[in-house]
């Protein structure tokens, strides 16, 4: 799970996550651009405190060594915290783009 943490920066900024559209679709272009920037924002700070609270989680963790007591390989739960606040590190940072991007009224990338 934690692995899947580092996709979501790629995803978000290639634009593959769900939407449902059923409200902005009938909406002004103007109105949808301001909607953006607003769920974009509310998402950056809901994943800037995740992030903190995973790093805190993380740092605690490698500084007691504790180790996962329910698999039968000993892994350091420090690691796996790091990699789930990398991945929030990495969206926080594409979040940011596509509001600089929306902001500044830039051409979003076209999926391949």
């Amino acid at each position: 799970v934690s692995i899947g943490f580092l996709g979501l920066g790629y995803a978000q900024i290639r634009g593959r996550h769900v939407r449902a559209t059923i409200v902005t679709r009938h909406l002004s272009q103007k109105i949808n651009r301001i909607l953006s920037i607003i769920t974009l924002l509310i998402a950056a700070l809901f994943f800037i405190i995740m992030t903190r609270q995973v790093a805190s989680v993380a740092y605690t963790d490698l500084i007691e060594y504790t180790i996962t007591s329910a698999s039968l390989v000993k892994i350091p739960i420090w690691g796996i915290s790091a990699i789930v606040a990398l991945g929030c590190v990495l969206l926080i940072c594409s979040l940011l783009v596509q509001v600089t991007q929306k902001i500044l009224n830039l051409e979003e990338p076209q999926e391949e």
